[in-house]
């Protein structure tokens, strides 16, 4: 069965999207700039890394406590041991590094997947959203940790600007079409 065990509770998977693109059409070359090709895409496959085998707690919030309460954004929180500096930001050899870019492939904004498997192997998403912070902890003669801090949708939706927008009364329909 896919995933990793969690005692008592099933087979889980914590993925993180790692900013490398591994199909993407590239322009001028000769393999990956082909029009029409079937392997190399315009937009591209997103790499995702499975992490659930470092975390040591996964945390997760949606929805609203009490039927009074603002609904907010859902949110999830996850902390992973880092025994071989891999997560390391600065760690130019880490598989997560994109050497093209010169940046850390597990940044802010990178897609999160967490996922549950059924008895029958199949893959259910509770919880998807987007990363908003990472704290690294350097301890000192112990294991580094990493917390990261996750949203869904709805933060992404919060952080919308519109412009200048007049407001007038107007059926739902249309006022979707006005924004």
């Amino acid at each position: 069965m896919s995933g990793v065990a969690v005692v008592g509770s099933g087979n889980y998977s914590l993925e993180i999207d790692t900013g490398f693109v591994q199909d993407a059409f590239i322009l001028d070359s000769v393999t990956a700039g082909v029009l029409n090709n079937t392997q190399y895409v315009l937009d591209g496959t997103t790499n995702f890394a499975e992490v659930l085998n470092g975390c040591t707690n996964v945390f997760v919030k949606r929805g609203r406590r009490d039927i009074g309460d603002q609904f907010s954004a859902g949110s999830m929180s996850f902390t992973l041991l880092d025994t071989s500096g891999i997560f390391n930001p600065f760690d130019e050899q880490s598989p997560y590094y994109d050497s093209t870019t010169q940046k850390p492939g597990l940044a802010p904004m990178r897609k999160i997947r967490l996922a549950r498997y059924s008895n029958i192997n199949v893959k259910e998403y509770l919880f998807t959203g987007y990363i908003v912070n990472y704290d690294y902890n350097f301890a000192l003669g112990g294991i580094d940790t990493v917390t990261v801090y996750c949203a869904d949708d709805f933060y992404l939706l919060a952080q919308t600007f519109f412009a200048e927008f007049n407001v007038s009364e107007q059926l739902s329909s249309a006022r979707l079409s006005a924004v």
